[in-house]
């Protein structure tokens, strides 16, 4: 289950409060929760950090929860509205939101509007996967893949260029893939599931047990240890059974 960000903005301090609590207190899994007292202050922190999703009370001085339409041409995160009065729903269905909660709060409605958060998430994950495959069948060549990060207990998800990709190694039930920027991620899926990802007709061997690297990137090979060098200084091996192929696929042998 994706540990949520959460943003909670009531000009009520209580009313905060109440929420933060039932919250943590439900069985969902929660990154972080932080709140604003005014719509403004909100405005700035969603640009800022984009959480998942603005619980926004209806009612505050100034602007009101549903005028957040006014401040972004799309608004990057998911919303849900919290008011005393439920002629609002309106408005909740006008900007999309995926629901919206009638003071005082229940458990059960806020459980309620959770999973429907969570559902939309998960949808939304999905079409992201869903448009990688679509450029990829309309360019008949798969250029770039979707992996999930695991930072932090998070599962942040990327789409990944298979060009900026340098190599791929086994750590444990995961994967450290090495980009070209010199950065790197570590993704829930082990070495073998992530070579299963990779279309046969791309330049990447799996090359030993513990590496898939992408032979465009190949700077330096010593055949008699296997010891491999990538692009950023990256050491790999190329195991025994591999050699003879990589060296066919590289016109490397030294």
């Amino acid at each position: 289950m994706k540990a949520l960000d959460i943003l909670v903005v009531d000009d009520e301090e209580a009313a905060r409060e109440v929420l933060c609590s039932l919250m943590k207190r439900s069985s969902i899994s929660i990154d972080r929760i932080r709140t604003c007292a005014n719509l403004e202050t909100a405005v700035d922190e969603i640009k800022r950090s984009c959480p998942d999703v603005a619980f926004l009370d209806i009612n505050m001085p100034n602007y009101a929860g549903y005028e957040i339409g006014e401040f972004f041409d799309e608004i990057p995160c998911e919303i849900i509205f919290v008011t005393a009065y439920d002629n609002y729903a309106i408005k909740a269905f006008e900007l999309s939101a995926v629901d919206y909660l009638v003071k005082p709060l229940e458990r059960s409605r806020l459980k309620d509007a959770l999973n429907k958060l969570l559902s939309r998430l998960e949808e939304k994950d999905a079409y992201k996967n869903y448009q990688v495959l679509l450029e990829s069948m309309k360019s008949k060549k798969l250029e770039k893949i979707v992996v999930s990060e695991l930072n932090e207990g998070q599962i942040k998800k990327h789409i990944l260029p298979l060009a900026n990709i340098v190599a791929m190694q086994a750590n444990g039930a995961y994967t450290e893939i090495y980009l070209l920027d010199g950065t790197s991620i570590l993704v829930s899926k082990n070495v073998k599931q992530m070579g299963a990802q990779l279309p046969a007709d791309i330049n990447f061997m799996r090359c030993h047990r513990s590496w898939i690297i992408n032979l465009d990137h190949v700077v330096s090979y010593k055949s008699s240890q296997g010891d491999l060098t990538l692009l950023n200084n990256i050491n790999a091996k190329v195991s025994k059974a591999c050699r003879e192929t990589f060296e066919s696929r590289t016109n490397i042998s030294l």
